[in-house]
């Protein structure tokens, strides 16, 4: 098992953190963006992934630019085995707003480690270590990388 799923149990009660103390200032304010978003993270933490995944993709077909609909159909892609489309996901987050979650760069360096790809890796966390404030734990894991 590679270090990125040892570490998504935790990335996963950051975000979700994260997200419920900001629950009044999603970054949209299409409502039904937001139920659809509401919805799929019920079905996420019932581990019902295909239905999150929908959920998800009904809110960013609402509002293309729902980060944290973004965010979280990249750990649904996470969870089913689709790095390829987390990274997506998560660069479309960043494109949007660089400044939003700072801990997606460290889930893109975690995610293009394990495709290999040290050198996107090392830009990604380096550009995570850049931000003030950050886990110390993912900071210390970063800088190993």
């Amino acid at each position: 098992m590679n270090y990125l799923y040892k570490c998504i149990p935790f990335i996963l009660i950051a975000v979700t953190s994260f997200l419920s103390t900001n629950a009044q200032d999603y970054s949209t304010k299409d409502k039904k963006a937001i139920k659809f978003f509401e919805e799929g993270n019920l079905y996420f933490d019932q581990a019902e992934m295909n239905i999150a995944e929908t959920s998800f993709q009904n809110a960013i077909e609402r509002d293309a630019n729902f980060i944290e609909a973004h965010m979280l159909l990249a750990y649904v892609y996470i969870e089913t085995d689709r790095n390829k489309d987390a990274i997506t996901s998560l660069e479309k987050a960043i494109s949007i707003d660089p400044k939003f979650y700072p801990a997606i760069y460290y889930n893109l360096g975690q995610l293009y480690m394990d495709g290999s790809d040290y050198v996107k890796a090392s830009t990604y966390f380096q550009t995570f270590l850049s931000f003030l404030g950050q886990n110390p734990s993912l900071k210390r894991d970063a800088k190993l990388q």
